[in-house]
């Protein structure tokens, strides 16, 4: 699940006469992939990327985490998009509905339940994700589900190949589930930036934005008492240990989330319970981490309204509505592009 990759369009799978998979991932140069990484875990301040998070068990790991009850982003998200009132969209034949990082199945079907039954036979929805299985298995969900829509994966980073994104007219593009939030200031800049401009005159844009809120409902969406997350964190280890041939044991670890008020930010680390060298043969020396020392790996933002008010300043959107759940937890935001 790396972000090194170069188009493919060659790559064509047809799953079905509904279901199309177009691939545009091709691994790059795994060197430069465990340069990325070796790097990262010899830097004074450690940290892995989080986009080595999702291999096989993170992705499936990840999809327990929305179940579960502390994780409150995936909730009240759903509980907008149940709701959604989706009259902003002038004409729903011949939509085409685009969802980024899209995962699995579950937040876009309760979009397309808002959409007349008359007119999902002329419906395409067009999801981008770097996970191919991922996406093939929410496909096949869906048809099940809406048996008369059509199905045009693209496989590809959407943070560097957004121009693999090609429409026309009567577009919906969607970007849920507060992974924005990910993002640093100027990654959010350039990405919105990237999302105007491809985007024509007319297009309506849905971005899903997590809130500051209470410090312990925070801590405890990160923190669950089944320790799902936990396992989550600690797999970006055995990871590694794939891409570089590591020999971490991720029993040395401790799983650390916590909010940081200044930067408005959860960061989660892994802690080292113990003084560790770890080998690798693509390094000639042994990594040393220290008892105590934390090796970083992601960053999830939450946004005020000043935050918010910035973010859409800077886009170059307009703001049609902003959705929010009963509590104001999380918002989704309905961009138009005029």
């Amino acid at each position: 699940m790396v972000l090194y990759m170069m188009h493919c369009k060659e790559n064509l799978e047809i799953c079905s006469d509904q279901i199309v998979i177009e691939d545009y991932l091709q691994e790059l140069d795994i060197s430069t992939i465990r340069n990325d990484i070796i790097l990262g875990l010899s830097a004074q301040d450690k940290h892995i990327s989080s986009k080595y998070f999702y291999d096989e068990k993170g992705s499936a790991l990840f999809e327990k985490i929305t179940l579960l009850p502390e994780y409150y982003p995936a909730h009240c998200e759903k509980e907008i998009l149940r709701k959604l009132d989706i009259s902003f969209i002038p004409d729903f034949k011949d939509l085409n509905i685009w969802e980024l990082g899209s995962g699995d199945h579950t937040k876009i079907s309760l979009i397309i339940d808002r959409i007349p039954v008359r007119h999902q036979n002329s419906l395409i929805y067009h999801p981008v994700d770097i996970s191919r299985s991922a996406m093939q298995l929410a496909a096949i969900k869906l048809l099940e589900i809406y048996p008369d829509i059509r199905i045009c994966g693209i496989v590809a980073d959407f943070m560097h190949q957004l121009d693999v994104i090609s429409h026309g007219s009567n577009c919906l593009l969607c970007f849920l589930g507060g992974t924005i939030g990910n993002f640093t200031l100027q990654e959010r800049s350039d990405f919105l930036a990237n999302m105007h401009h491809i985007m024509n005159d007319g297009d309506f844009f849905l971005l899903g934005v997590d809130t500051v809120k209470s410090r312990q409902v925070l801590y405890d969406a990160y923190n669950d008492k089944q320790g799902i997350t936990a396992a989550f964190n600690l797999n970006i280890l055995n990871v590694v240990n794939t891409l570089c041939k590591t020999d971490f044991n991720s029993e040395d670890f401790e799983h650390i989330a916590l909010f940081n008020e200044d930067k408005k930010r959860i960061e989660m680390y892994l802690e080292a319970r113990t003084d560790i060298l770890v080998k690798s043969p693509f390094t000639p020396n042994e990594i040393k981490i220290r008892k105590g020392e934390r090796i970083h790996t992601e960053n999830s933002h939450k946004f005020d309204d000043e935050m918010i008010m910035q973010m859409v300043e800077t886009s170059g959107f307009r703001v049609s509505k902003v959705f929010s759940d009963d509590n104001a937890w999380f918002k989704v935001i309905l961009f138009h592009k005029a």
